[in-house]
């Protein structure tokens, strides 16, 4: 090569090179001790933020300007905002600001301006936008802490029961994404070797959430707030808007997330909307829209099922996704696995928890449960069930439909508790696994040792989420 096609070559290589430094995307990520990397073992590798920087990429430029001790509140007794990292993080003129604060707000001298801490949060936030207003902003919950009953100091019930509540109420009103890394943490005391600061694992555990998040796809253009026929109240769902409405003679709630993904991915919960909530915020962080439908004291029966149609029809029609995934806690499992039995086509996976999946176990109480006997008048009125002869010869329940919904080929996934009295496994759960196993169906239990009827869920959903997202991103 002569010297000419040289110094062309290397004018373009360095052209190049800094078109590339010019397009990183700058992430600044504030905080606190966690942030910075307290107590870990060579924090300027191992914090949160090198761990992210690493995973993302060369295309990212991320900062980490986290400060032990430091507090949202203004009137803390370590401000963030009135700290040379706060300067420097502003300078930084971020494309991405990640928000990591709120665990030293929980200290006793910090709890008397409690009244501040939304106001503080906004200024903060509109600090950056000030510098540049298309900055994406993501408040990340804070961990959990494990040092139980400290009177004066960090306190896990006060993170859990005030700070964040108050930084989701903050999420909604500026317009925020929220990631939830309280219930990530929740089981994984382990990591923390202190009881309050994650470990090297446990900051890349955080790093590997806020990456996905960074890296998933979008489509922001879609809103289903704004189709024909869904306007009502709204409410704020740990962060995301939520609206109550009548659709279509329908009794309705739904919560958007942030941005939908591509997919436009949602789930239908049957029953008691935001109990054990954790799954749903999960999928909502990942684009995904939560649907309730009410159909109360109607125990899966015609009626119920009925319903969900017109449900499923009214979100389809609005661009959600032809395929959804049903969400079914304790008698909510009588509706979704009716409704997928007699509309396999509709469904991508199946999510139930402590499911009623038989009526003469609950609200019969005809096995080893104590059934209820209010509920079983009612139930057997949605079956139009009237006299001992009807009940036996009765078919309708999801045991009975175990066929048809092995053949389907829908994945299925239970949680439940093992010394659950009130539906008992061995009149639900099991045997009904037994039969779509037999009839070559794919079904997954998750049995939670000790555990009764309560609490529903885990702690931590991620094994619930991983797998919903398998069964329905991507769906053709």
């Amino acid at each position: 090569m002569d010297k000419k096609k040289l110094l062309v070559t290397v004018v373009l290589v360095v052209v190049f090179t800094s078109m590339l430094a010019a397009e990183a995307i700058r992430v600044a990520c504030v905080g606190d001790s966690i942030t910075y990397g307290s107590r870990i073992e060579n924090r300027t590798y191992n914090a949160y933020p090198f761990q992210l920087g690493r995973i993302l990429g060369g295309s990212y430029d991320v900062r980490n300007f986290g400060v032990s001790g430091a507090t949202m509140l203004r009137n803390g007794n370590k401000p963030y905002d009135r700290l040379p990292a706060f300067q420097d993080a502003l300078r930084f003129d971020p494309h991405v600001v990640l928000i990591k604060l709120g665990t030293n707000d929980s200290k006793s001298v910090n709890r008397p301006f409690f009244g501040e801490f939304k106001s503080d949060y906004h200024q903060l936030i509109g600090a950056f936008r000030e510098v540049n207003p298309d900055v994406r902003i993501i408040i990340l919950l804070p961990v959990p802490a494990f040092n139980y009953g400290e009177p004066v100091g960090i306190s896990p019930e006060t993170i859990s029961k005030r700070i964040i509540p108050m930084a989701e109420e903050v999420a909604l009103e500026a317009e925020c994404e929220i990631l939830d890394l309280y219930h990530l943490f929740l089981d994984r005391e382990k990591l923390f070797p202190d009881k309050v600061h994650p470990n090297r694992e446990g900051a890349a555990w955080i790093a590997l959430r806020v990456q996905e998040n960074l890296l998933q796809r979008s489509d922001p253009e879609f809103n289903l707030l704004s189709k024909p026929g869904i306007a009502g109240e709204a409410f704020n769902f740990h962060g995301f808007q939520g609206l109550q409405f009548n659709l279509d003679g329908l009794d309705m709630k739904v919560v958007v997330p942030k941005s939908a993904n591509p997919e436009h991915s949602w789930i239908l919960r049957a029953r008691f909307f935001g109990h054990e909530p954790q799954v749903d915020i999960s999928l909502l962080e990942r684009g995904f829209h939560v649907v309730y439908c009410d159909v109360a004291d109607l125990y899966g029966g015609p009626e119920a099922v009925e319903r969900l149609t017109r449900c499923y029809m009214a979100m389809l029609l609005r661009g959600l996704q032809c395929k959804v995934a049903l969400e079914g806690f304790s008698r909510g499992g009588l509706v979704v696995y009716n409704w997928a039995a007699a509309n396999p086509e509709k469904v991508s996976c199946i999510y139930a928890d402590a499911p009623v999946l038989d009526i003469r176990s609950w609200p019969g109480g005809l096995g080893t449960g104590k059934g209820s006997h209010d509920d079983w008048e009612k139930c057997l009125d949605a079956y139009g069930i009237d006299d001992e002869d009807s009940l036996r010869d009765f078919i309708g329940t999801p045991i009975d439909n175990a066929r048809i919904l092995a053949k389907s080929g829908k994945p299925m996934l239970h949680v439940y508790g093992e010394a659950d009295r009130v539906v008992p496994p061995g009149e639900n759960t099991i045997p009904f696994a037994g039969k779509i196993r037999e009839f070559g169906g794919n079904i997954h239990l998750i049995a939670k040792p000790g555990i009764g009827h309560h609490p529903h869920s885990l702690e931590n959903p991620s094994r619930i989420t991983e797998f919903i997202l398998a069964a329905t991103l991507n769906i053709k």
